[in-house]
C-alpha cells in the first residue's frame, strides 16, 4: 500500500506481479460503485451461495431502483464472463474457435 508496513509478498513475488500487471502491489481498491457488485458476485459464483443471490440481489438492489439495478446487474455480468474470469472457473473449456 506504500506505507511502512512489511510487504505482503516475497520481492520476486512482487517482480512478477508488477511485470505481468504493471503494478508493483497485487492488492487493487475497488471502485466504491462496485463494491454492492462484488458482494453479490460472491454469492454468484458460490455453488453453496448461489440460491441465495436473488435475495441479496433485492436487498442490495431493491426491484424499485431500476437504474441502479440494471447496472449492477451489467457489471456483474461483464465480470464473470470476462475471459481470464471464464478462465479462472472452468480452466478444462476449450475456446472456440
Amino acid at each position: 500500500m506504500g506505507g511502512e508496513e512489511a510487504p505482503c509478498q516475497s520481492k520476486g513475488v512482487l517482480a512478477a506481479i508488477e511485470e505481468e500487471t504493471g503494478r508493483p502491489c497485487p492488492r487493487v481498491e475497488l471502485d466504491e460503485e462496485n463494491a454492492d457488485v462484488s458482494k453479490l458476485l460472491t454469492f454468484v459464483l458460490s455453488e453453496s451461495l448461489r440460491p441465495l443471490a436473488p435475495a441479496v440481489l433485492d436487498a442490495t438492489f431493491p426491484p424499485r431502483a431500476r437504474g441502479a439495478r440494471s447496472s449492477a446487474l451489467r457489471r456483474l455480468s461483464t465480470a464473470v464472463n470476462h475471459p481470464e474470469v471464464v478462465a479462472v472457473l472452468y480452466p478444462e473449456a476449450k475456446p472456440h474457435g
